[in-house]
């Protein structure tokens, strides 16, 4: 079975105003592991973050211009033929996975490719020679983006290296036009496309590295054993927290008693010694690194000014 659908009436689903309660439709797909996604998407947000700060020193070190990327997304979905998952790219890059049968693939918004030829050597624009949609590149065209996609795929893979000591290497990889990856990707294939936002000059764009998903579960044990020991090392070390140390700590509180205003015509004939009438506080608050915390009243208790506590505001 490829889907089911799931109905689900929920009791808080009753809007007011005379809105009937309608039902709401969930599609589950059983083909996609969603269990295995769920346990091992930190692990894979953590890889996808130490490839952003790589991949940027990487071609900092190569670009005169503002360059950032950061991770956008991270999805698990079929492949669909009539879907667009490389937005903005004509031209992708396709080839297989360490050892593995698996696919991997790295797409590039047009712009941003444009962008750093542009910067690299004054550029051309490779989109342009085309005819009847069919794309003739440059060698020296090739040669730059096989450049920009070995940076790429050095960065990705050492990500995963220091992150969880997993060693994967991309291989064979060619450039194809995105038009003819449904005559190489099979249908409902299912892949992990981790979505990075690039920034290249003034150019906006994204970079899509798509992986086989049964690649990624090769690797399950070790992303899960990452994780599982994180979490372990954050609860033991909640645990030693007594709350003889919590109560221990000291909380710095700023009461705020009086606001005012004061025409700037004013206060620039001000001088040392000069006097400015208030009006005795009623209601204060106190504050905690500027965060209102309590509020109360000013007040004079046994001859001495005290803050009357009202309402706990956190």
């Amino acid at each position: 079975m490829i889907s089911n659908v799931i109905l689900k009436t929920k009791k808080n689903d009753i809007a007011y105003n005379n809105i009937n309660k309608f039902f709401k439709v969930h599609v589950y797909d059983s083909g996609l592991d969603y269990y295995t996604m769920y346990q091992i998407k930190e692990s894979l947000k953590d890889i996808s973050i130490f490839f952003s700060k790589q991949v940027l020193l990487d071609f900092l070190d190569i670009l005169d211009v503002k360059f950032d990327i950061k991770l956008y997304s991270i999805q698990l979905k079929k492949y669909n033929c009539e879907q667009d998952y490389f937005k903005d790219s004509t031209l992708v890059n396709i080839g297989n996975l360490s050892t593995f049968s698996e696919i991997g693939i790295i797409g590039f918004s047009d712009k941003i490719i444009e962008s750093i030829i542009d910067v690299l050597f004054g550029g051309k624009n490779i989109l342009q020679d085309c005819s009847n949609n069919s794309y003739t590149l440059k060698k020296y065209d090739v040669k730059i983006i096989e450049k920009i996609i070995d940076i790429i795929k050095k960065s990705y893979c050492m990500s995963w290296k220091k992150k969880h000591g997993i060693d994967i290497e991309f291989s064979n990889f060619r450039l194809v036009e995105k038009a003819h990856l449904d005559s190489i990707i099979p249908n409902n294939s299912i892949f992990l496309f981790t979505i990075f936002k690039i920034k290249c000059g003034n150019k906006l764009g994204f970079l899509n590295i798509s992986l086989s998903f049964s690649f990624i579960k090769k690797f399950k044990n070790e992303l899960l054993e990452k994780h599982k020991n994180k979490i372990f090392f954050e609860k033991k070390h909640v645990d030693k927290i007594s709350l003889k140390m919590i109560y221990n700590l000291k909380i710095n509180l700023d009461v705020k008693l009086v606001g005012l205003s004061l025409l700037l015509s004013k206060i620039s004939f001000l001088k040392i010694g000069d006097i400015i009438f208030i009006n005795t506080p009623e209601n204060a608050l106190a504050f905690s690194n500027n965060i209102p915390v309590i509020s109360g009243k000013y007040k004079m208790y046994k001859n001495k000014y005290v803050f009357f506590v009202k309402n706990f505001l956190i």
